[in-house]
């Protein structure tokens, strides 16, 4: 898959939510979604923006968003990883890389690990925001994707009132 472009619709996926329900990306419509893709559960910046996304999760479901994070791994590792981080959103497993391929993020260094990205999707399911370039170290603050996910629920609240 070509790389995303600002304006495409969002792939859409599915994951096991709470108590195992299986949920479809594009059943959150209506919400701004954060989805942060994970390079390796060993790599600093992505345990480091996990853990800081973690501690945030309140400010963004203030703004009517949800964060999730895409984990090149099995379920039961995707969530032991999340919880030592202190995060506590929806964590989607994706050993097989499906959701990684779907969104232009194929491997990098060498074929051995996973492209790092983060997505802010609006409330309509367009892509509104996209950075990381497969780069940990091109991966924004958590700061940044908030101010980004303000400005969409400021602009989704003008438009409803």
């Amino acid at each position: 898959m070509s790389r995303l472009e600002i304006g495409d619709i969002a792939p859409n996926f599915s994951f096991a939510g709470p108590h195992d329900k299986t949920i479809e990306l594009e059943n959150l419509t209506g919400k701004i979604l954060v989805i942060f893709f994970v390079r390796s559960l060993f790599w600093r910046q992505c345990r480091t923006r996990t853990s800081e996304f973690g501690r945030t999760l309140d400010k963004f479901r203030a703004e009517d968003a949800e964060i999730l994070i895409v984990v090149p791994e099995k379920r039961e590792k995707a969530l032991k990883y999340a919880s030592s981080m202190g995060f506590s959103g929806f964590v989607v497993p994706d050993a097989e890389k499906k959701i990684y391929h779907r969104y232009g993020l194929d491997t990098s260094f060498m074929g051995a690990m996973q492209k790092s990205e983060v997505f802010v999707i609006d409330a309509s399911g367009e892509l509104a925001f996209a950075q990381g370039h497969g780069s940990p170290l091109r991966l924004p603050k958590v700061t940044e994707v908030l101010d980004v996910v303000k400005s969409l629920h400021e602009k989704g609240s003008s438009k409803n009132n």
